[in-house]
């Protein structure tokens, strides 16, 4: 049998339609895998030239023809079973298939090459996308950090001028009210001032007018017109101390306030209560008050005078000549506020050994005076009194009183200076570096070694007991 006459018993078109029948089946067999979108990855995405279904496409696009093995398991009809296919093989692929594989080899290379330029196409386009993206992200966080560091400007400045107008109205709050102090303290001296001023214009009116003596006068006459005009220039000096203890001591209603717990020292005290250099007589307005027995001694016409017209019990005179007249523990108790700086050493010892002795056993012995150790009290208080001979440490009195025998004596500071004229501690404020605030610290104790040195406390008292 010849090829031709092969060729003419295969109904080659009939074979055809088979196999387009067959393929068209299999692709409408709905158990065939379909093309579906790829899920959502959520890996990080890779170029599409590198990707694995391409390289796979641009490693077997040409993959269409290959050599077939044509074999039979008829023993004796197997060798012409197998020519007889590779004849049939060899007619439909001359015939129909070479074409048909040949186009689709062609198409499948076009496509292939039409995917590698679409995938670098795309991967050039991705990055450019992406490098625009990353520019403007970037740009957008410049601006974005532009913006935040011009507010930030803004918040601090705005803060430093508000912190600025802040301090500023403080500090002339400050010194509205350090003026609106000064205007009250100045009035209040003024106040001071005039009512002192009233009564001493009151006691001068009661006093002898002063008369110079007259040549044509008799010898009597002239001595008594000398007298008087000696008693007066005399109260008048006295009246000059009581101007000067007006304007700095301070008002009567004051030192009554500093001296309300020396009351209570003497209260209940075995016999009368001696005020030495009793002055306008403020304690003993407290002792009359309280119900205490007491009397006052005072060197100066004008202060007695004053503590005459209140009713108070004062004897003018020196303290230590009428202290001497009295009898041996008459008295329940004795204080001299503001004298002891007005003695010499010897008048001191002696004051003292008066006290111990006439004071009865039990009975308080006070002496209140200014303290040495402040600065400014000495200077301002001490020295603007032309009459003070020497300031008196507050351990030496003391000591001289327990020499004297008046054991168990203690020592009390007084007349605190006002908190606002004492040296003002630096605020340490917590956001400060640690070094800052060591030394702010530093600072605030030495301002406290300077106010205890220069504004101390003013006064001070040393109080004793006569044994038992």
């Amino acid at each position: 049998m010849t090829a031709t006459n092969l060729a003419k018993q295969i109904d080659v078109e009939a074979l055809m339609r088979e196999i387009r029948l067959e393929v068209s089946s299999t692709l409408g067999d709905s158990s065939m895998p379909r093309f579906r979108p790829a899920a959502v990855d959520s890996r990080p995405l890779s170029p599409v030239i590198h990707s694995e279904e391409l390289h796979y496409l641009n490693a077997h696009w040409s993959d269409w023809h290959s050599p077939a093995e044509f074999v039979s398991h008829r023993k004796f009809l197997s060798p012409i079973i197998v020519r007889i296919k590779r004849f049939l093989v060899h007619i439909v692929w001359t015939s129909f298939m070479r074409d048909y594989v040949e186009r689709e080899r062609k198409y499948q290379m076009n496509l292939v090459r039409f995917l590698n330029s679409t995938a670098k196409y795309i991967d050039q386009r991705d990055t450019e996308i992406v490098l625009k993206l990353v520019r403007k992200i970037e740009e957008d966080l410049e601006s974005h950090g532009a913006v935040v560091e011009r507010t930030d400007a803004t918040l601090r400045s705005v803060e430093l001028e508000i912190s600025k107008r802040l301090a500023s109205a403080e500090s002339t709050v400050d010194k509205l009210n350090a003026e609106v102090l000064g205007v009250q303290n100045g009035l209040e001296r003024l106040d001071q001032m005039t009512r002192g001023l009233e009564r001493v214009l009151s006691l001068l009116g009661k006093a002898e007018q002063p008369t110079s003596p007259s040549k044509e006068m008799s010898s009597d006459t002239q001595g008594n017109s000398e007298k008087v005009f000696q008693e007066t220039r005399r109260f008048q000096s006295g009246v000059d101390y009581l101007l000067l203890e007006n304007r700095f001591r301070g008002s009567e209603e004051l030192i009554r306030g500093r001296m309300q717990d020396y009351v209570e020292i003497f209260r209940g005290a075995n016999g009368p209560i001696c005020d030495v250099g009793c002055g306008r007589g403020e304690l003993l307005e407290l002792f009359r008050e309280a119900k205490i027995e007491s009397f006052g001694i005072d060197l100066d016409d004008s202060m007695v005078a004053w503590s005459t017209r209140k009713g108070l019990a004062v004897t003018h005179g020196d303290a230590l000549t009428l202290l001497e007249q009295r009898p041996n523990g008459s008295l329940g108790g004795l204080i001299a506020c503001q004298v002891v700086e007005h003695l010499t050493k010897d008048q001191l010892e002696r004051f003292i050994d008066l006290a111990r002795r006439k004071v009865a056993p039990g009975g308080a012995i006070v002496f209140e005076t200014i303290n040495p150790n402040s600065v400014f009290a000495l200077s301002r208080n001490f020295f603007r009194d032309p009459t003070h001979v020497w300031p008196v440490h507050p351990e030496t009195l003391q000591f001289v009183m327990e020499m004297k025998g008046i054991a168990n004596s203690e020592i009390r500071l007084r007349s605190p200076y006002p908190k606002e004229a004492l040296l003002q501690e630096l605020q340490i404020d917590g956001t400060l570096p640690g070094r800052w605030n060591d030394i702010l610290s530093r600072i605030n104790s030495s301002f406290g070694k300077l106010n205890e040195l220069l504004f101390g406390h003013q006064d001070y008292c040393v109080i004793g007991r006569v044994p038992q």
